[in-house]
């Protein structure tokens, strides 16, 4: 008789060889990330140093950060990322609120589809930088015209998005659930949400994109504070270092609020399985 020796396990967690192989598969996941960050940066800082050598076009990345230093030194930059970072957050809660809430109506009842497919088609298709001077003149320079904006810019994909996941809900499942007389409720809970989700969660990770850009707009076109304010100020004042450090501290943010959306995203997902 034959007898299988289980593997080595250990009390309330996975074995150390699993855990290891884990952590294994998770660093090398941020190899080629950061090898092409540094790449892309060694090539930045050798492209200022020795091919564009005139500093009022272009800069190396080593005065970029001094340049930041210098910026967070005074406490502009500090003041200026607080700024941008309230815009965004809460254009983009925002945006969040009104476009799933419009897009699930619209996915869930072809009435409200049929009377705002059009209007959201127009809106959604108007290039942004026509709308930012609309949007400064009747709100001001403050902070609720920028608020304004980036809901306006991020809501039509997180709506478009929400709408197409409630309209691609499986059909069996929903036949299902009817046989089995679940009220419309239940219906929206157990099968026309859980089908939705992913694609609801993908508009949501692309309008955060929508929502950075929507703030650098709003901000360009007129603002007392804020990294959109520092490129204007650094341009004016021909100061290409703050140019380049402040489209850094935009990437910084981009790429932080994409990662944190993915992570959200994933979580999701997994309460759809």
């Amino acid at each position: 008789m034959t007898r299988t020796i289980a593997g080595p396990t250990t009390a309330g967690g996975p074995a150390p060889a699993a855990t290891s192989s884990w952590v294994g598969r998770r660093l090398r996941g941020w190899v080629r990330p950061v090898v092409s960050l540094v790449a892309g940066l060694a090539i930045w800082e050798l492209v200022g140093q020795y091919v564009v050598t005139d500093r009022t076009f272009f800069v190396p990345f080593s005065d970029a950060m001094v340049r930041m230093y210098e910026l967070f030194a005074s406490g502009a930059l500090v003041n200026d990322i607080r700024v941008t970072a309230i815009e965004l957050v809460v254009g983009y809660l925002c945006a969040v609120v009104i476009g799933t809430g419009i897009g699930t109506a619209m996915g869930l009842s072809t009435k409200v589809r049929s009377i705002l497919i059009f209007w959201v088609d127009v809106f959604n298709a108007t290039p942004v930088l026509a709308l930012a001077p609309l949007f400064i003149l009747m709100l001001g320079i403050g902070l609720v015209s920028k608020f304004a904006f980036v809901t306006f810019v991020a809501m039509w994909t997180i709506l478009l998005n929400t709408m197409q996941g409630f309209l691609h809900t499986d059909k069996p499942s929903l036949e299902m659930a009817r046989s089995f007389g679940c009220s419309p409720w239940q219906e929206f809970k157990w099968v026309r949400l859980p089908y939705a989700i992913p694609t609801i969660a993908v508009g949501l990770r692309v309008g955060v994109g929508r929502a950075v850009a929507g703030v650098v707009v709003g901000e360009l076109f007129g603002s007392t504070a804020g990294l959109g304010y520092r490129l204007f100020a650094s341009r004016d004042a021909f100061d290409t270092a703050g140019i380049f450090a402040s489209i850094v501290v935009f990437a910084v943010m981009a790429l932080i609020a994409v990662n944190v959306m993915g992570i959200f995203e994933r979580r999701l997902s997994s309460w759809r399985q």
